[in-house]
């Protein structure tokens, strides 16, 4: 483990006591926990997605999803959510970027492994072949 990825001196139970909202609501409400999370950090929102490793048996699990968390003046992130992808206990997570995707620039980005429509095996059909349905 980096020593950037220490957990940050904040208990999650504590913390879901200052906030008023319990820890089983906290998975699914990322925007709303980050949100509330972020002046006791002193941190920033940012919205794009999760894009590490989904456990088995998370509450994600098989789904892909927009995520929230929060980003530190120094660049670390904060994601009190985190266990919403990774599986295990609600924790204040810090750590570096590698697994968050703001706004969804790096799926977006050139250099993305597109695949290409016209290298494929799958058969065409070309719309001129198509017959009116009127």
């Amino acid at each position: 483990m980096n020593s950037i990825e220490t957990a940050i001196d904040l208990d999650a139970s504590e913390v879901a006591d200052q906030i008023d909202v319990p820890l089983e609501q906290w998975a699914g409400n990322c925007h709303g926990i980050s949100d509330l999370v972020a002046p006791l950090v002193d941190g920033k929102v940012r919205r794009g997605y999760f894009i590490g490793e989904i456990a088995r048996g998370s509450y994600f699990d098989g789904r892909p999803s927009q995520h929230s968390w929060i980003v530190l003046d120094d660049g670390r992130v904060v994601d009190p959510t985190r266990h919403a992808f990774v599986g295990g206990e609600p924790e204040i997570w810090v750590g570096d970027d590698s697994d968050y995707d703001v706004g969804g620039c790096k799926m977006a980005a050139p250099n993305c492994d597109v695949p290409d429509p016209w290298e494929t095996s799958s058969p065409r059909i070309w719309l001129d072949e198509l017959e009116s349905v009127d």
